[in-house]
């Protein structure tokens, strides 16, 4: 239980980090820290702590880290006038809040990103309700205008507890 909450933690702090661009002053500019780190930790994570044989083990650990590269779909604003790229889901929903685009990739990092789990586990009604709370947290984090000093480690929280089912 002890490591989990480390790895939460930690997760909450490579997911800042990996939002914290050059821009911002990063001194460790590195988008990694987030979509490279965070998916390799909570699949070994995953792959460990399953009672299962080991190669059933390694697969869903492999399969986790696969599906939780998810988080590099990006929840940038649409702001047409001052990004030239903007991120997939700003493109699709043309949402300049980003209330709706944080919303909709809380839901998919949980969908896909815990989909392996889900199917090894049979668990579907938890699954669609970790979706759900994954998905407040992104709209909430957006809607009330939090700090992305508090916001970014509150999505990396969120989805390092649900992974790791704390």
């Amino acid at each position: 239980m002890f490591i989990k909450i480390i790895l939460i933690v930690l997760c909450g702090i490579l997911w800042r980090l990996g939002g914290w661009g050059k821009e911002s002053g990063n001194p460790l500019p590195w988008r990694g820290w987030r979509m490279v780190l965070i998916p390799i930790i909570l699949g070994i994570n995953v792959g460990l702590y399953i009672k299962d044989y080991w190669y059933i083990r390694l697969a869903l650990g492999l399969a986790t880290i696969a599906s939780l590269n998810i988080i590099r779909i990006g929840y940038g604003n649409y702001d047409p006038e001052h990004d030239n790229k903007p991120s997939f889901l700003a493109r699709i929903t043309h949402d300049r809040n980003g209330w709706w685009i944080r919303a909709i990739a809380g839901a998919l990092y949980i969908l896909v990103g815990y989909l392996p789990h889900t199917l090894y586990s049979h668990r579907w009604s938890i699954y669609f309700i970790c979706a759900i709370i994954s998905s407040l947290v992104g709209y909430c984090v957006s809607r009330f205008r939090l700090k992305d000093i508090i916001a970014d480690p509150l999505i990396g929280v969120t989805l390092a507890s649900i992974i790791l089912k704390i």
